[in-house]
């Protein structure tokens, strides 16, 4: 079976691909750069450029694809907008999978985004999990909490640096995942016609509040953090200020 997984070089496309070509799938990886995803083909996969900017780029890496498995994004360090590529490219993404008689089509979105439906990227999230619904194609969707390997940049590596921490007084622990965890039941649920068409919350074993995370960092660094607290209506005045800037 021929799995197309686009995002392969991110935190957790490289885990599902991983697993994929562990599991004996015929795994294929949706590219821009050949260079940085070189480490991919290594492992066992066939990369095939496609950039979701670019929509006439999509329908001939989906040939012989039976799987779809997208959990590309964009990234803060990359010149295209979350328009550019989290709705109009995977608009595009949907409609060449349709017209390339793809199986199943995997979407990766946030556990719980209703409730955050004003933050612009997860808004574009819940618009095309619609669009996915309306497309005719069978699909499933995977609700995720967050990554515990986005804590690293967030909170292990400023308490390293001794940078500050900023805190809210009130904000709620949160289950993350580890993105091999998910994997695994990505994988699970590949194998299982009982997905189709429906909505998989995957959350981690464990839920964390923000100070056990920053105590975890300071136990395992042997250095104390730099702890700076603001109360939750004042996260909600910079967000209201800085969501005019695209990565916030």
């Amino acid at each position: 079976m021929n799995i197309l997984v686009s995002g392969g070089t991110g935190t957790l496309g490289r885990q599902i691909v991983k697993k994929g070509i562990n599991e004996g799938y015929q795994v294929k990886c949706l590219v821009r750069d050949f260079n940085r995803s070189f480490f991919l083909k290594d492992w066992g996969a066939e990369l095939i450029y496609a950039d979701l900017s670019i929509p006439s780029t999509l329908p001939l890496a989906l040939k012989d694809v039976e799987i779809v498995v997208d959990s590309a994004t964009v990234r803060s360090v990359s010149k295209y907008t979350a328009e550019t590529v989290d709705w109009r490219g995977k608009l595009a993404f949907i409609e060449a999978s349709k017209l390339a008689g793809v199986k199943m089509f995997f979407y990766f979105s946030m556990l719980y985004a209703s409730k955050n439906a004003s933050i612009p990227l997860i808004n574009l999230k819940i618009k095309l999990e619609k669009e996915l619904v309306n497309s005719g194609i069978n699909y499933t969707i995977f609700e995720c909490s967050g990554f515990l390997q986005g804590l690293i940049s967030q909170y292990a590596l400023p308490v390293l640096d001794s940078g500050t921490i900023w805190l809210s007084n009130d904000s709620a622990p949160q289950a993350y995942l580890d993105t091999e965890d998910a994997a695994k039941a990505i994988m699970q649920t590949i194998k299982s016609p009982a997905y189709e068409t429906q909505k998989v919350s995957i959350i981690g074993r464990r839920f964390w509040t923000s100070k056990e995370i920053v105590q975890l960092c300071e136990r395992l660094s042997g250095k104390t953090a730099k702890i700076a607290s603001l109360p939750s209506f004042a996260f909600g005045i910079f967000r209201y200020f800085f969501r005019f800037f695209e990565f916030t």
